[in-house]
C-alpha cells in the first residue's frame, strides 16, 4: 500500500508539473498597452511589432503586427513557448519583451531627400523587459517623443540663402538657411564644384542660423562662382618665329 501511495505522489506532482508549465501550442500569452505622442494624445492607425531581443542573433518577431484603435490601444496573443537559450545551452521560458512602433506614410524625408517610395516610418520603440515571466501579462505604454514630427522642406540657392564649398577632392560640405531660421546642414560628393541649388528635407526644429552664417552666405553672393581654371587662348610656342607675311 505505501508503494502504491508514493507513486501515486509521483504522478500526481508530474502532471501538476505539466499542467503548469506551458506549451507552444496552447499557451498564449499577452502584451497590451497604449500609444501617445509627445502631447498625451492616443495615436490611431500606427503599427506595432513584439520583439524578443536576443544578444547572440537576430531578434526574434513573437507574434504577427498589430495596429493601434481610435484610443491608441493594441494587443498582442504570443507563444508561451522556450524564447530563449541559455549559454550552457539549456534553453529557458523568458523572453526579453520589446515594441516598435511605424506610421503609415505616403514618402518620407531619408537624410534630407525626399524618398517618394516609402510606405512605413520608423517612430520609436520601448525598452527591453528582460526575463518577463511568460505566466504574467505585459503592460506597454509607449509615448512617441518625436510625434507628429514637422516635415520642412525648401530649395537653396547658393549666395542666396545656401553656402557650399569643395573640402576634398570631390566632396562637399554645405548648409541652408530657411525661411523659419533653421540651419540644415549636409554633405555629399559630386563633380563640377560645390552644388548650387538644392531641395532639402528636414524635421523641426533643427538649429538656428546664426549672424555669422548669414554673413558667409553673402560673402558667396559677392564672389564669382568657381570654375575649373580657363586654358591659355596663347599661341603654342614652337621655337620658332611666326611667318610674317612681308610688306608689298
Amino acid at each position: 500500500m505505501e508503494a502504491k501511495i508514493k507513486s501515486l505522489l509521483i504522478v500526481t506532482v508530474a502532471a501538476a508539473f505539466f499542467v503548469i508549465m506551458p506549451t507552444g501550442s496552447s499557451a498564449k500569452e499577452t502584451v497590451s498597452g497604449v500609444i501617445t505622442d509627445k502631447i498625451d494624445r492616443p495615436v490611431a492607425g500606427v503599427r506595432v511589432r513584439l520583439f524578443d531581443s536576443d544578444a547572440t542573433s537576430a531578434d526574434d518577431l513573437m507574434a504577427p503586427p498589430a495596429f493601434t484603435n481610435d484610443t491608441g490601444y493594441y494587443k498582442f496573443h504570443y507563444e508561451g513557448r522556450h524564447w530563449d537559450t541559455a549559454p550552457h545551452g539549456i534553453t529557458k521560458w523568458r523572453p526579453d519583451i520589446y515594441i516598435k512602433v511605424s506610421a503609415p506614410v505616403y514618402g518620407r524625408c531619408d537624410n534630407g531627400e525626399w524618398n517618394a517610395d516609402a510606405n512605413w516610418e520608423y517612430l520609436d520603440q520601448s525598452r527591453v523587459f528582460s526575463d518577463h515571466k511568460i505566466a504574467e501579462d505585459l503592460v506597454i505604454n509607449l509615448k512617441l517623443k518625436d510625434y507628429p514630427a514637422d516635415i520642412t522642406s525648401e530649395t537653396f540657392v547658393r549666395g542666396e540663402n545656401m553656402w557650399s564649398e569643395v573640402d576634398f577632392f570631390f566632396h562637399y560640405t554645405a548648409f541652408g538657411c530657411a525661411q523659419n531660421g533653421d540651419k540644415v546642414s549636409w554633405s555629399g560628393t559630386g563633380i563640377g564644384g560645390p552644388p548650387t541649388r538644392q531641395t532639402r528635407c528636414w524635421v523641426s526644429p533643427n538649429p538656428k542660423c546664426s549672424a555669422s552664417d548669414q554673413e558667409r552666405i553673402r560673402a558667396l553672393g559677392r564672389a564669382p562662382y568657381p570654375t575649373e581654371p580657363q586654358r591659355s587662348q596663347e599661341p603654342l610656342q614652337t621655337g620658332t618665329e611666326p611667318h610674317q607675311t612681308p610688306n608689298r
